[in-house]
């Protein structure tokens, strides 16, 4: 066993998401993914529960011995920048509602049954199940930028199998528009080799909630929903 080379990450290029239900597995059909490239920053960052320490002190005042039980990694605080208003990705995303077009609505009827806008959730909402997030980030090598993917990979790609996220505040200023959003990244056995069948693993993804593994392409962009592909793992 050996590793198909040693590369140094940068530039985050695209991001993919599929809707998932209530069991977790994504959901297949029209309107259940989409595909942003406008990605400004995502960071997960682990939530770690801290093992038990023991060091139990004799009635002279000496420490008896020292041990602990290892950390746990549970889940990963996820947040995350975008400069694009997708609003149908952003249903997919978080518990929002799309506000589709009247029959007569914009210039020339043009908007009539389009995703117009977004409401976002209160307290009667209905909350969403999350979304499987796939994310792309450039290599670099030593030996440039050229040279076979074979041994010179362009892309890693970082699978979240299970987000639950939620859309965060905004600042009305003269200065562009980010669109935050924030939540936690957790394990999910259900996504498997998830729905697009791209994926190069062996074996299919387990109980880890961050998955990374080199990529030769970055997936086909475009503005709205698209459609995630019967699930087959």
């Amino acid at each position: 066993m050996a590793n198909v080379g040693c590369f140094i990450q940068r530039s985050v290029c695209a991001l993919r998401i599929a809707r998932l239900g209530a069991d977790c597995f994504p959901i297949a059909g029209v309107g259940n993914g989409a595909v942003l490239t406008a990605v400004s920053t995502i960071t997960a960052t682990p939530d770690v529960t801290e093992g038990t320490r023991f060091n139990p002190v004799d009635g002279c005042g000496n420490v008896v011995f020292s041990a602990a039980d290892p950390n746990i990694t549970t889940r990963y605080t996820w947040e995350a920048e975008l400069y694009t208003t997708d609003y149908e990705a952003l249903e997919i995303m978080t518990s929002c509602v799309l506000v589709l077009g009247a029959a007569d609505a914009g210039p020339d009827n043009a908007w009539a049954g389009k995703a117009i806008g977004i409401g976002r959730p209160g307290a009667t909402s209905t909350p969403s199940d999350g979304f499987g997030l796939e994310v792309w980030a450039k290599n670099a090598a030593n030996t440039g930028s050229c040279g076979p993917a074979s041994t010179n990979p362009p892309y890693v790609r970082h699978v979240f199998p299970k987000v639950v996220a939620e859309l965060g505040s905004r600042t009305f200023q003269n200065e562009v528009a980010v669109v935050t959003l924030s939540g936690y990244a957790e394990s999910n056995s259900a996504w498997g080799e998830g729905p697009w069948g791209d994926y190069p693993g062996a074996d299919p993804i387990g109980s880890e909630p961050w998955t990374e593994f080199f990529d030769t392409a970055l997936p086909q962009s475009d503005c709205g929903a698209i459609e995630v592909p019967e699930y087959a793992s």
